[in-house]
């Protein structure tokens, strides 16, 4: 009797499910970016000039920011970010979320997006560097790789929440 009243109350579940609506999710509409951020297509993108090290600037992007240091996918999203750094008094190349965790020269994004877009300066072996940078001296258009524990300002990039508007 029990099993039967089970399969019951599990079917009448699973049909008030298949019959209501999922919620439609938005962007939220009208988001706004920290102050001193670019805001740019859907996302936030925020330039720090504390020299810290990859590591350092890695978790500041996350905890104090709930951003994580940017990655690249378009010429387009290159040009907007190098105008945008360019506008700091800085001379310094700038810390992004580049790469190689296993130091097997395979370049990843921190944040696990794919690795779509070619900026390198060159093609060279990146010996005992494997982290990444923008190149202060090509206007921040190009990467090169850096050691790790240099310390160099940085870039965050968050994108807004997704939020439920109706039922």
């Amino acid at each position: 009797m029990l099993l039967r009243r089970t399969s019951i109350s599990v079917a009448f579940y699973l049909c008030l499910l298949l019959m209501t609506p999922l919620p439609t999710l938005t962007f939220q509409e009208g988001f706004t970016c920290p102050e001193n951020w670019l805001k740019r297509e859907g996302n936030c993108y925020g330039y720090f000039e504390e020299p810290v090290t990859f590591a350092q600037a890695r978790e500041k992007c996350q905890k104090e920011h709930r951003a994580d240091l940017v990655s690249f996918h378009s010429r387009e999203e290159v040009c907007a970010i190098a105008e945008f750094v360019s506008g700091f008094e800085d001379d310094k190349d700038v810390w992004i979320g580049l790469h190689d965790p296993e130091k097997d020269n395979v370049w990843d994004w921190t944040d696990s997006t794919s690795f779509n877009l070619y900026a390198w300066l060159d093609d060279t072996e990146r010996n005992n560097e494997y982290c990444g940078v923008l190149l202060h001296s090509t206007n921040y258009i190009v990467w090169d790789s850096r050691n790790c524990e240099t310390k160099s300002p940085y870039l965050c990039s968050s994108t807004p929440q997704i939020i439920v508007r109706e039922c």
